[in-house]
Order: structure tokens, then C-alpha cells, then sequence
């Protein structure tokens, strides 16, 4: 051992720091052989170096400089047994191999500089892009037998698994709050931080608000005081901070926040995601023995610079959940068997019953009545639930083109097969495949799907492997099948296959209680849709809904809805918004020369009668006959109703 340095004074008294053949740094960053917690100190300080059997102390062009004995040295010095070195607080002896450690020294004469200037004060400014990810070969410096040795490999390893636990936290935690707790928990394990919080800004990006705090002590309800001049510095700057003696920082000596305070230390780092300013994390510590050092600031802002990206894939990601939450809502709602018609209850009670079980379902019933919406039900009812759900219509896809539609196809299996193809039959393995129309499948493809429902396997075309499948057949046709059996159009062994089990969707005619129901439904629809303020059905467009026959279903009346809510100007739905077909319900009740004639004498008689009911008052007869004040307006000048001279006045 050549040599070793005795600490007599400062934050290294009672230390020996053994000295050998390489050259060893002093300074407050963790980057130096021997770190020292000093804000006097400059971040590299100074350097000792072994060359031709000598030691040789040289000052890195430290701020406060370094002195050896009595005076301040400007160049390199070769160092002799028992002299003094200086460096801020602390002061050491240096001891050549062989002699004694000094008893009874006197107290150091060398006082350090108390300022500092701008690039080397108690504030440290840290671009967030030089935040440094701990490397072995930039943290530590070998130093042979040296004492610290074992303390920088110690922060190292510290460092790096704080680091990954950030990494670990990010890819495992997908709650904002639980992310920032786990955050400052972090951080406070890696730092001598005794209070923290992270300011965020509220969805308009006006207010910065505490939003998570931790504190080191018991107390956690206790107030966290923030210096709004260093915040601000943050925010405008967009550059993390460090105050390593804040009642020593004459750029903190105006700050209201803290004074009267014991706080020593802070920093404060922003939450930037792509230029986007999210929040600050600020930490702070009143313990003089734990001031934080620029490699704190480093630390903090690498741990924060990785949660950033991780706040901002949550923001997207609950987003998503939110829109997907939306559209499932949405797609349940269209979806949805609306009613409480008897027929209705019956289709429901079936649905329950096998929606548990894998038999072939067939739907039959008129075009329009809600045939999907009832495959649909049974799909959503069953265990295959979360798996998908492909509706194929069989009379819609050109008979060329239905076979590779269902079973996919093989590179080269014809002209323009360019690659292979997966059939919808093959995508929904594991969920359910509904087959609409399926009387209008063609003889050669119902033997093909007769051995999809007897083997669950077929084969591409093109191709000779067997794939298997696990899906369930949902069927549905408005067509006779057993008389198109009769006639040679469909394989009678496929309609036994397929009617294992059959529910009959009943008409819209025969259900009408259902009627209003499905109509308010498809009103509420609707309305959300083109943001429109529509509060429901007048009586004379209830009357016209309930009066007419309905050919076309469910189908038909989902599209007289949509005419209604797109051609509406009021606030409530009349029959003239009505598709002109529905108001024949009305217009055959009242005796008349012609359909239109009678359908404006109609509006005439409920327009008038509403009016000498209300005393002549129009305000009071739009809200009688639900109706905008506007509109009722437009409709009397229209029809040219006389209003009686009382009326005109009488419209507030």
C-alpha cells in the first residue's frame, strides 16, 4: 500500500481511504472514487495520481478550490507524508506507506469559499435528455485496495435495481394511482427523501394539483410545502432541478413557500411526454446529513423519465377501455330483443335453455324479424361469449365466391389465389358462426357443411389437408325448407342436421305490444346518434305506428325511426314525420275526398281543438300537443288555420 488519506474534518472524518497505483477523483458526484456529499464542493473537485514513486494532487479548476497546508494550489503538487489537504468541509493528512496516523492535529485553518457560481451552485439544472441510466463503467472507477470501493458498487447495484423495478412496475401496473404510490415509494427508497408528491394538471392542462403524496414519517396527513419559484422554474424551463442547500441558495432566499421552513434539500423533476407537459415529481429532505447530490437528481429523473411514457400508455389505455366499454354498450344496445310481448317471453326462454349447450340452432320467421338479434343472443347467452361471433348471408355472396367465403382456399387453388385464405368458418373456431339464409345455399357447398356439422373438419379449396374446427352452427332462413326439400332444392339429411333445435321469430304484427317499445328504442338510438334533442312520439304518431301493418318487421320499423329522427324538426315525433305509408293507420279513420286532404284536415281539427282548449293560448297548446312553439307556428300559417283575434295576443 503506498499510501492512504486520514479524514481529520468534515463529512469524512474518522475514514482512511487506502491509496494505490491508480488515480483517484474527489467530488460531490457519484461519478468520483471518492464521493462526497458537499455542496462546496464542484461536481469533479479534484484528482490524486501515482507517478515515479510519488503522489500527485492536481485541482480540476474546482470553483472553491483546493488547498494543500496553507496555501491554494494553481498547479499539480507532489504531496509529502503529513500534509494537509482541503477540499470544501472536509480536510484530510495524507500518510506515505510505513507512517503512523497523526494524534491530537489541530483544527483545519483552511476555510472554504461560501459562494458558488452559476454552473457550480447549490442549484443544478439536468436537461431530461442527460439523465444518466447507471453503467458500470461510468459509475465506478477502479481504485484497487480503496476503502469506498465496495459503497460505489453498492449504489451501482442500488441504482440499476431501481431502474428495473420502474421497468417491472410499468410493463405489470395498469392503474394511474397505483403507478404514481409505487413511483414515489421508489424514489424514496433510492434517495434520503423525507416528503414527496407529484403535482398533476387536470384534463384541461390549466391547474397543477397535489395528487399523490408519501411521506417518509407517520404523519401523512401533515402539509407538503411546495416552493412555487423552483416549480416554476420547472415548468418554464421543462428541466429537472436540484437545490442541494436550499438555505444556502440565494435564488430561494425570496421564496414565501419555505421560509420559516427546516426543508434543506430539493428536486423537482417535470413529466414530459412528447413535449407534453403532464406534472412534476418534487421531493424534498431537512436532514443536513442526507442533502441530495447531483446523482440523486440524475437517479430520480431516469426513474421519472421511464414512468412518463407508462402515465401517457395508461391515458391511452383507459381510453380504449372506455371506448371499447362505449361500443359494446352501443352494439348491445342495437343488438338487443326489445319488448315483453308473450311470443317474445317464449323466444327468451328458449334462448336460455340451449344457449348452454352446442346443438345447431335454426331460426325461421319472416324477413326482418330480428333473426340475427336472436343468433346474436344465444352467442352472447353461451360460454363461447368471448370468443367471435361471424354472420355469414348466404343469398348476398355470389355462389363463385360463397365456397372460398366459408372454407378458405389454397395459394394457386385458382386464378387470382395469390395466397392462402382462412374461411369465416375456420377465423370463428371456438365461437359461433350464424348462417343467414341458408335455404339459399347452393347443393354442392350443403354437402360440404354437412360434413362441417358431422366431423366438425373440412378442407380448403385447393387443398388436401383436413383442418378441424370447433364452432356452433346458427342457422336461419324465411324460406320453407321442407317444401324446397320436397321440390329437390335442399339436402333433407343438412335440414335434419340443422333443425335440432327451431324457435319461430313471430311477426311484428302479431307482437304488438311490442311496438312502442321498439320504437322508443330505436328513437334513443338514434338521437345519440345525430345529437338530437327528441323527447318521444306524439299521440297521433303512436296511433299511426300502432294502426299499420308492418310487412317489413322489425327491419321495416328500425328504418321508419331513422326517417322519423333524420326529417323531425320538433322536439317530439309526429305522424308526418312519419314515413307517408304509416299515416294511411290515421288518415282511414277520418272521412275525407283524398289521403292528403283528409291527413291536412286531420292536423286542422287537433290543431284548433288544442287552441280553444288551451283558451287561445299557443304556448300552452305546443305544450299540450308536444310540440315546438316554432313549429306549431309554421304549421298553423301552413294550414292556414284562422286564429281567433284572442289567440294572437296570447302567446307567452
Amino acid at each position: 500500500m503506498p499510501g492512504k488519506l486520514v479524514g481529520i474534518s468534515g463529512p469524512v472524518k474518522g475514514q482512511t481511504f487506502a491509496l494505490g497505483e491508480e488515480s483517484v477523483s474527489f467530488g460531490r458526484d457519484l461519478g468520483n472514487t471518492i464521493n462526497i456529499k458537499d455542496s462546496s464542493l464542484s461536481r469533479y473537485h479534484c484528482k490524486l495520481s501515482f507517478s515515479d514513486g510519488a503522489f500527485v494532487l492536481e485541482d480540476l479548476k474546482s470553483h472553491n478550490g483546493t488547498v494543500v497546508n496553507e496555501g491554494r494550489i494553481t498547479a499539480p503538487v507532489k504531496l509529502k507524508t503529513r500534509d494537509r489537504i482541503y477540499i470544501g468541509r472536509s480536510a484530510f493528512v495524507f500518510l506515505m506507506e510505513g507512517d503512523e496516523e497523526p494524534v491530537g492535529l489541530p483544527d483545519p485553518i483552511w476555510t472554504p469559499v461560501a459562494d458558488a457560481d452559476p454552473e457550480d451552485s447549490q442549484t443544478t439544472r439536468l436537461a431530461l435528455t442527460e439523465a444518466i441510466y447507471p453503467q458500470p463503467a461510468d459509475s465506478v472507477q477502479p481504485i484497487g485496495r480503496a476503502t469506498g470501493q465496495q459503497t460505489q458498487y453498492y449504489r451501482l447495484a442500488r441504482d440499476l435495481d431501481a431502474l428495473l423495478r420502474v421497468s417491472t412496475a410499468i410493463s405489470t401496473i395498469r392503474d394511474r394511482e397505483a403507478l404514481y404510490t409505487r413511483v414515489l415509494e421508489l424514489i424514496f427508497e433510492v434517495t434520503q427523501a423525507e416528503h414527496g408528491v407529484i403535482l398533476l394538471y387536470d384534463d384541461f392542462g390549466q391547474d397543477l394539483r397535489v395528487s399523490y403524496k408519501l411521506d417518509r414519517g407517520e404523519d401523512t396527513a401533515s402539509e407538503i410545502r411546495i416552493s412555487g419559484t423552483l416549480t416554476r422554474q420547472v415548468i418554464n424551463e421543462r428541466v429537472a432541478i436540484l437545490s442541494s442547500n436550499l438555505p444556502a441558495d440565494p435564488r430561494f432566499s425570496d421564496s414565501k413557500s419555505l421560509l420559516g421552513t427546516s426543508i434543506r434539500s430539493v428536486i423537482c423533476v417535470p413529466i414530459v411526454v412528447f413535449d407534453r407537459l403532464l406534472g412534476l415529481v418534487y421531493i424534498d429532505t431537512n436532514r443536513v446529513e442526507s442533502l441530495f447530490t447531483e446523482s440523486d437528481l440524475k437517479l430520480v429523473t431516469a426513474i421519472v423519465n421511464q414512468v412518463a411514457l407508462a402515465v401517457d400508455n395508461i391515458g391511452y389505455y383507459e381510453r380504449l377501455q372506455d371506448e371499447n366499454r362505449r361500443l359494446t354498450e352501443q352494439l348491445s344496445r342495437k343488438n338487443s330483443l326489445v319488448g315483453s310481448s308473450a311470443d317474445l317471453k317464449k323466444i327468451l326462454e328458449l334462448i336460455r335453455r340451449v344457449a348452454n349447450k352446442d346443438s345447431t340452432v335454426l331460426i325461421t320467421g319472416e324477413s326482418g324479424t330480428g333473426k340475427e338479434l336472436i343468433a346474436r343472443a344465444i352467442h352472447q347467452s353461451s360460454p363461447r361469449c368471448d370468443e367471435a361471433f361471424i354472420p355469414i348471408n348466404c343469398a348476398a355472396i355470389p355462389e363463385n365466391l360463397l365456397e372460398t367465403e366459408l372454407f378458405g382456399h389454397e395459394k394457386g387453388a385458382f386464378t387470382g389465389a395469390v395466397s392462402q385464405k382462412k374461411g369465416k368458418l375456420e377465423v370463428a373456431d371456438n365461437g359461433s358462426v350464424f348462417l343467414d339464409e341458408i335455404g339459399e345455399l347452393p347443393p354442392q357447398l350443403q354437402a360440404k357443411l354437412l360434413r362441417v356439422l358431422q366431423e366438425r373438419e373440412f378442407q380448403r379449396l385447393g387443398g388436401n389437408k383436413t383442418i378441424k374446427i370447433n364452432v356452433r352452427i346458427i342457422a336461419a332462413t324465411n324460406r320453407d325448407l321442407e317444401k324446397a326439400i320436397a321440390q329437390g332444392g335442399f339436402r333433407e339429411d343438412l335440414f335434419y342436421r340443422l333443425n335440432v333445435v327451431t324457435i319461430k321469430a313471430p311477426p311484428l304484427r302479431d307482437r304488438r305490444d311490442d311496438i312502442l317499445p321498439l320504437a322508443e328504442h330505436f328513437l334513443t338510438l338514434y338521437t345519440r346518434e345525430m345529437a338530437k334533442k327528441i323527447r318521444g312520439f306524439t299521440e297521433d304518431a303512436k296511433s299511426a305506428l300502432l294502426n299499420y301493418g308492418w310487412p317489413g318487421n322489425v327491419r321495416e320499423l328500425q328504418n321508419a325511426i331513422e326517417h322519423a329522427a333524420v326529417l323531425g324538426e320538433s322536439e317530439w315525433v309526429t305522424a308526418t314525420d312519419l314515413p307517408e305509408r304509416l299515416s294511411g293507420g290515421i288518415a282511414s279513420k277520418v272521412a275525407g275526398d283524398g289521403y292528403h286532404e283528409t291527413i291536412r284536415e286531420l292536423k286542422r281539427r287537433v290543431i284548433l281543438s288544442a287552441i280553444s282548449e288551451a283558451g287561445g293560448n299557443l304556448s300552452e297548446t305546443a305544450r299540450s300537443l308536444k310540440l315546438n312553439p316554432t313549429y306549431l307556428s309554421r304549421l298553423i300559417k301552413v294550414l292556414d288555420i284562422q286564429l281567433p283575434s284572442k289567440s294572437k295576443t296570447k302567446q307567452s
